[in-house]
């Protein structure tokens, strides 16, 4: 299998809203996060609730982009003046968190 194959395969990322929680899916990597991306910040510029929950359940993988990601939209929230807190976060970003000394901005809130 080409490498392009395997970059084919992934699942794309998508996200749903259902009053004040954002829900992820899919898979978090360099190619799908750009749309996601654009998709989530305006939905964040338009519609920030003062707390904002990412629920993570549905994501397949993240690379260190959907670190990046949560970030980015935790510093938009901040910006807004609410709060975006994270639930179900899958082992392998927690991981990732920890290692790049941003654990504690990862703690993730217990299930919704």
């Amino acid at each position: 299998m080409s490498a392009n194959a395997s970059i084919e395969s992934l699942p794309s990322a998508a996200a749903r809203y259902q009053d004040d929680t954002i829900y992820l899916s899919g898979s978090l990597n360099f190619d799908s996060v750009i749309a996601l991306n654009n998709q989530v910040s305006d939905w964040l510029n338009s519609n920030m609730p003062v707390d904002c929950m990412v629920d993570l359940a549905e994501v397949e993988y993240s690379s260190s982009v959907g670190i990046a990601l949560m970030l980015g939209w935790m510093r938009i929230a901040n910006h807004a003046g609410g709060t975006l807190s994270l639930c179900n976060v899958p082992a392998d970003m927690l991981a990732m968190a920890e290692v790049g000394g941003l654990s504690g901005l990862f703690s993730q809130q217990d299930q919704k």
